[in-house]
């Protein structure tokens, strides 16, 4: 059965909109402070054939600069030499980015392109999968649960790599799940959809562990157990490889940073201000034995009431962070940045910006209804038997809590969980289907 044409409609216009507002000023794609770093990072990879910005280039403030001469000489300063060899961001987004810095003066706008069809694609996916679990009207909670989600939304458009990332994380769990369903070893088909896990992980690192616990699921084929993590680790492991020569064989992902969110604010360390800083903090050498994660179980022993109040304070964000703030900076873009903001509170923001009140309520209420689904469909894969669908999106789910949770798990760390969470939610319709 196809998509019928209203989730085609949900899928394309809101991110056609969107598209349309960016292509009409590039600028509001550089917004973020992430995009001027990929950028950089992008522009030195075509014209100088090297992956890496001019030492000392890490600047917390550059996300403010939103003047287009201002922003130009912002990244004209930073192509090197000399060059530090970047370790922090993994390379698959900048080796995307890096081909359009030789065609057109900024990659924003085919990269907009290209990512709103990846968010289209993304919830036709969930759809498809979700009828497959849940029927048609699982797949129809589904599909619109992920196609309004505002935080995936808003963020189609802009020069970060979440929204492809996700696409890809997602298309790879898709076959992963259609792979457990086989009767038989298909290790050529387990090698390539783990060189897709690969990629996602160069695109975007939130998931670098999770597949050691996706494995486990293919225990009883061992060709093909053996073969996807070969193919997983194999992008990885080149990157690795390429770190050692620079420094340290280090590999920086979403989980060390996370980790490394609480202790500083505990105070045992402190926030990155350079990119030295940035490498020693997010891609700790090997030889120090101080990775974020044991920093982080440090943390938790010498400060256990404080790490437990950070981290329920945190559980709302699950629910929260609409990134509605990146709206209202794309609207501000090329204007003067706005005065320096006085003593800020958690809701700051809307009370700044009262008409978006409704958009972020019914944010809240959407995310609410959609961990409730996922509750209810995870019960009915149970009572359908249907254990592998449920191991496997559990363990992705609970992974990308657990990884991103420190972080708050709110915003754009929260757009690679909404489509499973999804088709999960799908689930829950499964047993509500008339017989045929």
């Amino acid at each position: 059965m196809r998509p019928p044409a209203w989730v085609w409609a949900l899928a394309v216009l809101p991110r056609l909109v969107l598209f349309a507002y960016v292509a009409a000023e590039p600028l509001r794609g550089l917004v973020y402070a992430d995009s001027l770093h990929y950028a950089a990072l992008a522009r030195n990879l075509a014209e100088r054939g090297v992956f890496g910005t001019k030492v000392g280039e890490w600047d917390s403030e550059r996300s403010s600069k939103r003047d287009a001469a201002e922003l130009k000489a912002w990244l004209d300063g930073n192509l090197g030499p000399p060059f530090h060899h970047d370790r922090y961001r993994t390379p698959g987004y900048p080796v995307l980015l890096a081909p359009w810095f030789k065609l057109l003066d900024s990659p924003v706008i085919p990269m907009a392109l290209l990512q709103t069809a990846a968010g289209v694609l993304t919830v036709l996916l969930v759809w498809h999968w979700a009828f497959l679990l849940g029927g048609p009207r699982g797949a129809a909670w589904a599909a619109g649960l992920t196609a309004l989600e505002p935080a995936g939304l808003v963020h189609t458009p802009l020069l970060l790599s979440d929204t492809l990332g996700a696409a890809l994380f997602l298309l790879g769990a898709f076959l992963f799940w259609k792979l457990l369903r086989a009767p038989e070893e298909k290790p050529l088909r387990a090698a390539l959809i783990g060189l897709l896990f690969g990629g996602a992980i160069m695109v975007r690192p939130v998931s670098l562990y999770l597949y050691i616990l996706l494995a486990a699921l293919l225990w009883p084929r061992k060709k093909s157990l053996a073969v996807f993590l070969a193919a997983v680790y194999l992008l990885p492991a080149l990157w690795v490889a390429r770190n050692a020569r620079y420094g340290s064989p280090t590999f920086s992902c979403i989980t060390g940073w996370s980790f490394a969110e609480i202790p500083v604010e505990a105070g045992m360390l402190k926030a990155a201000a350079s990119q030295a800083e940035m490498d020693r903090l997010y891609c700790p050498d090997q030889g120090s034995g101080q990775s974020t994660l044991k920093l982080f179980l440090r943390c938790a022993a010498e400060r256990p009431a404080f790490v437990a109040k950070t981290l329920a304070k945190r559980v709302f964000y699950l629910f929260e962070g609409t990134s509605l703030d990146m709206l209202v900076d794309m609207m501000r873009a090329g204007k003067p940045p706005p005065p320096p903001p006085g003593p800020q509170g958690r809701f700051q923001f809307q009370r700044d910006h009262p008409f978006l009140a409704p958009f972020w309520l019914g944010g809240l209420v959407l995310l609410a209804a959609l961990y409730a689904l996922f509750l209810r469909g995870c019960w009915a894969l149970h009572l359908e038997g249907k254990h592998l669908e449920l191991a496997l999106l559990c363990a992705c789910i609970l992974y990308l809590v657990a990884a991103t949770l420190p972080l708050g798990g709110g915003g754009r760390y929260r757009i690679p969980l909404v489509p499973l969470l999804a088709v999960a939610a799908g689930a829950a319709y499964a047993r509500k289907e008339p017989a045929r």
